[in-house]
């Protein structure tokens, strides 16, 4: 036997068995647990559990420095495996070496996890909290862990609304999107916005693992009745609220006198497509056929690759409403747009143009959020090189106004594509008066990877906060209509080229979410900024 190899074992059992490596594997365990919930192996129920043991290493003595590390450990890991998708798309359409497009990978998953580093060192800071600098208040172990729930639940809350606002924001499978077919919970959403669902898994977490730490039976039994009832409930709302099927809500809608039907142009338009001219022409007569086969109020075409100039392209134009003339139905239509923005400067928009049934243009919304690297490069100044990750994408100008389309009388909201996980960009459309809400996305950036299903999954949510139907159309996929309890009533497979029809209603109720807002994440921002600052004085007092 070899001495050397021997002692090279050893070592390597002595490291792996040490109390930092042993903290470093429950980080990366609770990493990979959370990717685990979203789609597409979709484990939602692992997010009651997923955090626990990230919380389990937080609440041993540990250093700032190392809460820090553990917790960058854990957001890295979660962004890597559930990102893996933008390795393809910036390899095979940004045109980066493969090795490169490992790189940006993980440089954005750490970029994302630094906001989960900067939450596992307040979490810290809270969860050693006793309480007692209180003096009037001696809580016992069971109330620290209450309280503690609470606070750490509002920091992550306050964290995930930073992420969703800070440079541009990227609110990419917040945690409440993990219990999206509890449907029951989820409609608490109206209220709270999907930040509440984030608040309530987080705060789970937090009593599991401080039941975990202190081996307190009480807590084990308080937290088993907390969670019955949150799952009772969840399906008592689901079966005597929500308790019709997709079925017989379609079958209702189909006779009722306020229904109105819609057509979904999947049209399928394969991302990499050169588009020639007589590829373009010919695309355009499949589209044209498609929009003929549409006998509905309404047809909807995706945000497509394909360069649809309106209306500076004049053949395209000219195409264009002629067949919305012929078809006989309003027609949303993705298109690329030229015009000047608010400070009078020349500007091309990734932009949804809605024509009546005579041609004409009755209203065009231009995407105000953009795909960062996919539709400009943000501080080109500084990373000019990244210009080749967007080709001829790159320098689309950001729209600024939440335009409403007019179809008979009704108004429709429509977001372009990532938009949709904006919760309050959406909720605008609402607050501003749609009764519709319609969503137009290119999805064929990421193939049969899991990111189509992540994205729909997410959209989904905003028909639940705003309480409006929603009309997804999606080039590759996955098209769908989803009522406004979150129910999907109809909707498409990956990569197929089809036409939805469906129908819906127009409403006009407002939710809390929509007339206040992000109330909730504010008050979550500033009742845990508010919490450290004081526990911060305290301490220095002392």
């Amino acid at each position: 036997m070899n001495p050397h190899s021997s002692t090279w074992r050893e070592t390597i059992k002595t490291l792996l068995s040490s109390p930092t490596a042993r903290r470093a594997q429950l980080a990366v365990l609770s990493g990979f647990m959370l990717a685990l919930i979203f789609p597409k192996v979709n484990y939602g129920w692992l997010a009651w559990f997923a955090l626990l043991p990230l919380f389990f290493v937080l609440l041993q003595p540990i250093t700032r420095r190392a809460s820090f590390l553990y917790s960058l450990l854990f957001g890295g890991v979660f962004y890597a495996l559930l990102l893996y998708w933008v390795v393809g798309v910036m390899h095979r359409f940004g045109l980066l070496p493969l090795p490169l497009a490992i790189l940006f990978l993980l440089g954005f998953s750490l970029y994302n996890g630094l906001f989960l580093a900067l939450f596992g060192i307040l979490a810290r800071k809270i969860l050693t909290q006793n309480y007692l600098f209180l003096k009037w208040f001696l809580p016992t172990p069971p109330q620290i862990a209450l309280l503690n729930s609470v606070f750490v639940a509002a920091l992550w809350v306050a964290v995930e609304f930073l992420q969703t606002h800070l440079f541009g924001g990227f609110p990419w499978c917040l945690l409440g999107y993990s219990l999206v077919n509890y449907l029951g919970l989820m409609q608490m959403t109206t209220v709270t916005g999907i930040y509440g669902v984030s608040f309530l898994v987080c705060g789970i977490n937090v009593l599991l693992s401080h039941a975990l730490y202190q081996r307190k039976r009480p807590l084990f039994v308080g937290i088993a009745i907390v969670l019955g009832l949150l799952l009772t409930g969840d399906f008592a709302v689901r079966t005597w609220w929500l308790g019709a099927s997709t079925e017989t809500v379609s079958s209702r809608l189909q006779a009722g006198p306020s229904v109105h039907d819609v057509d979904i142009l999947q049209v399928n338009i394969p991302q990499d497509t050169d588009w020639t001219r007589p590829v373009f022409d010919s695309w355009l007569l499949t589209l044209e056929k498609m929009i003929l086969a549409s006998h509905a109020e309404i047809a909807v075409m995706p945000e497509n690759p394909a360069p649809f100039y309106y209306p500076d392209d004049r053949a395209f134009t000219e195409r264009l409403e002629a067949m919305a003339d012929r078809s006989g139905s309003f027609l949303v239509a993705g298109v690329v747009m030229s015009h000047d923005d608010a400070q009078g400067q020349a500007g091309t928009f990734n932009s949804a143009a809605t024509l009546a049934p005579d041609g004409h243009l009755v209203a065009a919304y231009d995407k105000q959020h953009l795909v960062p690297f996919g539709e400009y490069v943000p501080l080109r100044k500084y990373l000019s090189f990244a210009g080749k990750l967007t080709r001829e994408v790159s320098d689309f100008t950001a729209g600024d106004k939440f335009t409403l389309s007019l179809l008979n009388g009704n108004r429709a909201g429509i977001s372009i594509c990532y938009e949709a996980i904006f919760p309050d960009l959406v909720r605008r459309f609402t607050a501003a008066g749609a009764e519709v809400l319609i969503n137009v996305t290119n999805d064929g950036w990421y193939g049969d990877s899991s990111a189509p299903y992540q994205h729909f999954e997410m959209s989904r949510v905003r028909a639940i906060e705003n309480r409006r139907y929603l009309i997804r159309a999606a080039n590759t996929g996955i098209s769908a209509i989803v009522d406004p309890y979150g129910r999907i009533i109809k909707k498409t497979k990956l990569n197929t080229q089809v036409v939805l029809h469906g129908e819906f209603e127009y409403r006009s109720d407002q939710t809390f979410y929509v007339r206040f807002g992000d109330v909730f994440a504010w008050l979550c921002v500033v009742s845990s900024g508010g919490f450290l600052i004081f526990v911060f004085f305290k301490r220095r007092e002392g």
